[in-house]
C-alpha cells in the first residue's frame, strides 16, 4: 500500500473485470480479524459490508494515520529493538501463507506473519509513541489480536504465539505469549465459515433477480 503524502482517508474504486458470483473463493487476512470478529465471537457487520463492497464494488477505503505510517516506516526498527531485547537475530518474514497448501483446507485463509522461527510466529506492533506504549496491557492485547495471533498459528502450524510492542522513542518492548490449540483453529475456521456464509447470503440477495 503506497504511503499518502498526509494523513486521512483515500477511496479507490476498481470494479473487478468479471461479475464476483460469490464468496466461496474469497480469503480472509489475518490482520482484519481484530475488527471483523467482537467480543463473544461476533461478527461485525460493519465490516463485513466493507469486505463486499472491496470485493464485489472494488471500493477501497485507505486509511492512513500517523500511527499507520510509523508501523510501516519502522517496523524493522521493531525488529531489531525485539532482537537486542530478547538477544536473539530474527528478520521480517516474506513468506506468504495460504490455507489451499493445508490437508484440512476451507481455502479461506491468507497471510504473511511478521517473525517466524522453528516453533514461534511473532507479530510485532510499533506503538505509535510512548503514551500509547503504556495503555497496552496484556487484556487489551488479548482482546485485540487473539483471532489474528490464531490465524497465524493456523496457517504456519506454530502452536507458540507472541505479540510483541515496542516503543521505539524510549527503547521498550511488551511481550505476551500464548499457546494456540487446534481447538482453537476449529473455532475460527467455523467463524470464518459464518462470515463466508454472511456474505453469500447478502450477495444473493443484492443480486437483480
Amino acid at each position: 500500500m503506497p504511503l499518502l503524502a498526509t494523513t486521512g482517508i483515500r477511496v479507490e474504486i476498481n470494479p473487478p473485470l468479471l461479475p464476483i458470483q460469490n464468496f466461496n473463493q474469497y480469503k480472509f487476512s489475518p490482520h482484519r480479524l481484530p475488527k471483523l470478529i467482537l467480543a463473544k465471537n461476533g461478527l461485525s457487520e460493519a465490516e463485513l459490508l466493507k469486505i463486499y463492497e472491496e470485493y464485489v464494488e472494488g471500493k477501497k477505503i485507505i486509511l492512513q494515520t500517523e500511527a499507520i505510517k510509523k508501523g510501516i516506516l519502522r517496523e524493522n526498527d521493531s525488529i531489531e529493538l525485539y532482537n537486542a531485547k530478547v538477544g536473539r537475530f530474527h528478520i521480517k518474514n516474506e513468506t506468504k501463507f495460504d490455507d489451499k497448501d493445508l490437508p484440512d483446507t476451507l481455502n479461506i485463509l491468507h497471510g504473511t506473519p511478521d517473525i517466524l522461527t522453528a516453533n514461534w510466529v511473532i507479530d510485532i506492533k510499533t506503538c505509535e509513541n510512548s503514551d500509547t506504549f503504556d495503555r497496552v496491557d496484556e487484556k487489551k492485547a488479548y482482546r485485540r489480536y487473539w483471532w489474528q495471533l490464531v490465524a497465524y498459528s493456523y496457517l504456519t502450524r506454530r502452536k507458540k504465539t507472541a505479540l510483541v510492542f515496542t516503543d521505539l522513542d524510549e527503547g521498550r518492548i511488551k511481550i505476551y505469549t500464548y499457546h494456540i490449540i487446534e481447538a482453537d483453529w476449529k473455532l475460527l475456521l467455523e467463524i470464518l465459515q459464518e462470515a463466508r456464509d454472511w456474505l453469500n447470503q447478502y450477495h444473493f440477495h443484492k443480486l437483480p433477480f
